[in-house]
């Protein structure tokens, strides 16, 4: 998903050949991939841009849980709020560099405490593991610090496949990757689904929304 195009793609496993299948062999060496923690895409691409979404959210559940937990999620929510707001102000790239260093000595220092609890310690070895990925966006102006828009357009399908009950042919799956491709995309860009829909399968395009109404109307 980009600021323009989205793809779907179904498909029974998770792993980083599906990344090759749909992007490629390479992706571009400074593109950045936003993701959730599944270890695909580290295996698929170096530059990464973790949800923060998915990690505070696991952080606030743990505290809720763990006392020695409550710190954590406190400094993460407001390292991010403080970070957003930073980036807000689109600051230039010098003061961005300095900001995400701070920032990493900031999550370092979350994660070389000692913790009494498994939930807590799997928290923190989460953060570890994802230190080079957690402030890409802070360098990076055009990219954001969650994937909450792929997970927005995730959830229309994730509705849709309830409904049918799944797709019951191989067909059937790659018909319904390519018109939810072409519709998200199109809503994305401006044109009309319906209307590009249409021309697509060789109908006759309403020249304007007034005239489909008045053609639906008679």
């Amino acid at each position: 998903m980009t600021d323009e195009d989205v793809f779907y793609t179904i498909d029974e496993s998770r792993g980083s050949q599906v990344l090759e299948d749909v992007l490629g062999d390479e992706l571009a060496e400074d593109a950045t991939l936003s993701c959730d923690g599944w270890s695909a895409y580290p295996s698929y691409h170096g530059k990464l841009q973790r949800c923060w979404a998915h990690l505070l959210r696991e952080a606030k559940y743990v505290a809720e849980r763990h006392e020695e937990a409550e710190p954590v999620s406190e400094v993460l929510h407001d390292l991010h709020d403080d970070l957003t707001t930073f980036d807000e102000e689109d600051p230039p790239a010098s003061a961005r560099e300095r900001r995400r260093a701070q920032a990493s000595l900031c999550l370092e220092e979350l994660i070389r405490a000692d913790y009494e609890t498994d939930e807590v310690t799997q928290l923190a070895e989460k953060i570890r593991n994802g230190l080079g990925s957690w402030l890409t966006f802070v360098t990076e102006p055009d990219v954001d610090s969650t994937n909450n828009r792929a997970e927005r357009a995730l959830r229309e399908q994730v509705v849709m496949r309830k409904i049918f009950g799944g797709l019951r042919s191989e067909t059937g799956v790659r018909i319904h990757e390519i018109l939810s491709t072409m519709v998200a995309t199109w809503e994305r860009q401006g044109p009309d689904p319906p209307d590009q829909l249409t021309s697509v399968l060789g109908g006759e395009r309403p020249d304007s929304r007034t005239e489909a109404s008045t053609t639906e109307l008679r």
